[in-house]
Parts: C-alpha cells; sequence; structure tokens
C-alpha cells in the first residue's frame, strides 16, 4: 500500500485546495484554511518539507483520509512499489534488507527532527513578538520603528532552545516604513480591494498590513492600483468606511525565524524557517503644522486622519483638511469647550458654553 511522504508547503496548499479547502487566510501566528464549517490552521509557509507525522496530523485535523490524499494515483504507486520490492527480493534480498532498516531508521529520524526544528524557529517567533512589544512601550517610545531594529546579536543568533537552536532576522529590505499612497476613491466597510493613488508595488511589501485611519487591514497582494485580497478591520480593529484622499500607512517589519538541529547522522544540519508580519502603527499623527490659533484650542475631535476639528476660547473653530488648519466662521464669541464630529461632512455640537 502507498504511503505518506514528505511534502513541501506549497503542495500541500494545493492539495487541500484539491480537496476543497478554501485560502489560506491570514489571522493570527498561523494561517488558516476553511473547507464548509471546518477550519484548518495550518503552519506558516517555511522551508523544506512537512514530515509524516506533521502531514499525518494536520490531516487528522482537516478530516481527510490517507486514500483521500493519496488520490488516483495511490494505485500506480502501489503498482511500483510492489515491482520495486519483487525486484528487490530477487537480486539482494539480504543486503537491501539491512540498509532499509540503516536507511529508514535515519529517515524517520530527519523527518521528527524536521517537525522539531520547525517548533524551534516558532519559539524564535515568539521571543521577537514580546522584545518588540516591550520595546514600543519602552525604548522605542520616540520612533517606535527601532523594535525591529533590535532584532541582532547574542539574544537572536544561535539561541539555544531544545534540542537545537534559532536565529531570528529582520533585514531592513523587510522594513517598510510608508504612508505616501493615499485612497483613490472612498471604501466601505467590506470592500477587499483597496484602490490607490499612487503605485504600491515596490513601494509597500509584497504583502503584510496597512493602517487606514484607525482600521488595520491585512492584504495578500498588490497591482499598480491596489491592495488585493484584503481582510478587514485585523488586529482588534473595526472595519468601517474611508474617504477619498485619505492616508494609507505601513509601519511593519518581517521577522524570520530559522530552527537548526545538528545531531543528525545523515546530514549535517536540518533547518526550518517561518516568518510573521509584527505591525508596528497604532495611530497616526495629524495637524502638527502650522499655523495654528494662538487662542487656547479646548477640544479636538478626528473622524480619520483627514477630518479634525478643535474649538476654543472667544469661539474660535477651526478645521483639519489633511494638510491644513483652515478657520471656520463662528456664530459666537463665547468659549467654546467641546465638540463632537457626527460624520465627515462637518456636523459639530458644542456644548458647555463659558461666559466671556
Amino acid at each position: 500500500m502507498e504511503k505518506l511522504s514528505p511534502v513541501s508547503w506549497d503542495d500541500f496548499v494545493k492539495r487541500l485546495r484539491e480537496l476543497g479547502f478554501e485560502g489560506p487566510f491570514r489571522g493570527g501566528k498561523h494561517p488558516k484554511m476553511r473547507k464548509e464549517k471546518l477550519t484548518l490552521i495550518i503552519p506558516n509557509k517555511h522551508e523544506g518539507d512537512l514530515g509524516i507525522g506533521f502531514l499525518t496530523r494536520l490531516l487528522r485535523q482537516a478530516g481527510i483520509s490517507k486514500e483521500e490524499w493519496l488520490g488516483k494515483n495511490a494505485q500506480s504507486g502501489f503498482s511500483i512499489v510492489a515491482t520495486v520490492m519483487i525486484m528487490m527480493i530477487l537480486a539482494l534480498f539480504a543486503a537491501v534488507a539491512v540498509s532499509l532498516v540503516t536507511t529508514g531508521a535515519g529517515i524517520g529520524l530527519q523527518e521528527e527532527q524536521g517537525d522539531a526544528a520547525f517548533y524551534i524557529a516558532e519559539g524564535g517567533l515568539e521571543k521577537a513578538s514580546y522584545y518588540i512589544i516591550n520595546q514600543k512601550d519602552s525604548a522605542c517610545t520616540a520612533d517606535e520603528t527601532c523594535a525591529c531594529d533590535g532584532l541582532t546579536g547574542a539574544d537572536f543568533t544561535n539561541v539555544s532552545l531544545g534540542a537545537g537552536t534559532f536565529t531570528v532576522t529582520s533585514p531592513d529590505s523587510d522594513q517598510k516604513y510608508i504612508t505616501t499612497a493615499t485612497l483613490n476613491t472612498g471604501i466601505d466597510a467590506i470592500q477587499t480591494t483597496i484602490p490607490v493613488s499612487s503605485d504600491p508595488q515596490g513601494v509597500y511589501a509584497t504583502s503584510g498590513r496597512i493602517m487606514i485611519d484607525r482600521e488595520v487591514i491585512e492584504y495578500t497582494f498588490l497591482t499598480a492600483t491596489t491592495f488585493e485580497g484584503c481582510k478587514r478591520g485585523v488586529a482588534g480593529t473595526t472595519a468601517a468606511s474611508h474617504a477619498s484622499g485619505t492616508r494609507v500607512g505601513q509601519k511593519q517589519c518581517v521577522i524570520t525565524s530559522t530552527g537548526a538541529i545538528s545531531t543528525n547522522p545523515l546530514v549535517s544540519s536540518i533547518q526550518r524557517k517561518v516568518s510573521t508580519v509584527a505591525e508596528l502603527q497604532e495611530g497616526w499623527s495629524v495637524g502638527a503644522v502650522a499655523p495654528l490659533p494662538t487662542n487656547h484650542l479646548n477640544s479636538i475631535y478626528c473622524t480619520d486622519s483627514n477630518n479634525c476639528w478643535a474649538v476654543g476660547n472667544a469661539g474660535i473653530i477651526i478645521r483639519w483638511n489633511g494638510t491644513s488648519w483652515n478657520n471656520v466662521t463662528s456664530p459666537t464669541n463665547r468659549d467654546l469647550n467641546s465638540v463632537f464630529m457626527i460624520d465627515t461632512n462637518g456636523a459639530l455640537v458644542w456644548k458647555n458654553w463659558a461666559e466671556t
């Protein structure tokens, strides 16, 4: 009977799609694939094959039998194996049998250590993610982008974990700190294609996350005019509508962790690589340009990075349009202490009048 064999990540995903699964979809630490009501969590894309043991566990979770996985090739595979076995028995049964026992043990160990190297690499990602969170909260308060620059040195190079080691990298080419593109048209809260006014290719990461206003959006690929395959409202944010001209920000770094085990008798080192995206942007800085009114401002409210209203003493009302502050005619010279935007069209409510 045909047996399972190691399979690359790409072939694994391709075969799942042939069996009716959709995806992969990003979200959390690992991508997911779905078939009807079943959601299967799969490993991050990495170099090297998925071992038989790991593959068996994933197939069990997906409700896929070995026969289904092997498909139509099972019969032809069986015939090949049977023919080879007969030739081996007729030729050098004893010698080949000994060789199979020795080599099989080595291959089995290689598959087991490949799975272990994968989990060691995952451990490296966990440490890197924890480091970035701490850096954003302390050492990188002025410029959070320095968090990714620190993934070097002894703390992230050949670090011992279990039976192996991991090394974490985030080269400059994988770090993106960009706010150049703007929305070409307004978008609603469910669109999965984000149109922009300038070509994002070669500027933004080929896949990853962007931030529009307060919403974080995950995308899978770029075209000359769009971000495609978008998943809206990720990382605890809420999907929302956004106006034309709103800036599209990206502050992220791609972290790659390589797990390695060097105790296999057949090869010098067994390695597995896994990667993830660290999203650094948590908001926008708006309105930090001159001129600002000399009157004391008491309240400000923004619906997005292009629409802010502020009120202050002596009836001052100003509006931010994405590039500059502009005075708005006020109906009073009283001190205004609070402002609230009903929508982006500028409907305002002010309250708590103070006598002048």
